[in-house]
């Protein structure tokens, strides 16, 4: 059975950071009995849509102080997007025997 983890359980583990003090999707986990973060991942998802202002990078998740904090975070996401059309149309190429 999946734990169940509610979103202000995340935004709490964030208070408190920010681009210097940031927090990895693992520890949040562990500090939540999570063995994997993958709720983490999906709650920090779920946050972003209500427009909570969650950066990430290599470092971790913050919470963005200023604007600008959030451009890398977008830039990130937005080059994923691209990527996964890319995969999307070679898959629709390979399904109708393009290739």
């Amino acid at each position: 059975m999946r734990k169940k983890i509610q979103q202000h359980d995340v935004l709490n583990l964030l208070a408190g950071t920010d681009r210097l003090h940031t927090v990895q999707g693992q520890a949040m986990a562990m500090k939540l009995g999570l063995r994997t973060d993958c709720l983490i991942r999906q709650a920090v998802h779920a946050l972003r849509v209500a427009g909570h202002p969650i950066a990430s990078g290599d470092e971790g998740y913050w919470l963005a102080r200023e604007p600008g904090e959030l451009a890398s975070t977008i830039e990130h996401m937005s080059n994923r997007i691209k990527g996964i059309q890319a995969a999307i149309e070679g898959l629709r190429r390979a399904e109708y025997g393009q290739l």
